[in-house]
């Protein structure tokens, strides 16, 4: 929490500076908090999409969990990003909630779901793929 508040508190220049920082440099650890911070807190759903977008685009492993987590945002554009992100990280950790979109309301998340699981190309995500174009009837 003291974290919280050093960060964003007064001016909220460290996070500030660390807007622009990319992996390897000094404020880059805090650039990638600041958008899980966002990401899990936030109420506006633009900035919870915002922030799943920017977390696949910043390509850092440390991004999976949280994005993991909103997979069940009630918003659909968050759950399309953060599948999309899942992909472009091939975290395989999320084939199974991945697996789970497939069959979500929206025709975009699903989508986003389908091709995050061609992108992470284990056989656990084509099996994954495989179990959903079966009818839900088919007893094999």
């Amino acid at each position: 929490l003291l974290v919280l508040a050093s960060l964003f508190s007064g001016t909220g220049m460290t996070a500030y500076a660390a807007q622009g920082s990319l992996p390897g440099e000094t404020l880059y650890p805090v650039k990638t908090f600041v958008e899980d911070v966002r990401l899990n807190l936030t109420t506006d759903p633009d900035a919870r999409y915002g922030a799943a977008h920017t977390l696949g685009l910043i390509g850092d492993q440390r991004a999976i969990q949280p994005l993991i987590a909103v997979l069940i945002d009630p918003e659909e554009e968050v759950r399309f990003w953060a599948a999309a992100a899942l992909g472009r990280l091939n975290a395989v950790q999320a084939i199974g909630s991945l697996a789970k979109l497939l069959k979500d309301p929206s025709k975009q998340v699903q989508t986003a779901a389908r091709e995050a699981l061609e992108r992470i190309g284990t056989p656990q995500a084509a099996e994954a793929l495989r179990k959903a174009k079966k009818p839900d009837w088919w007893p094999f």
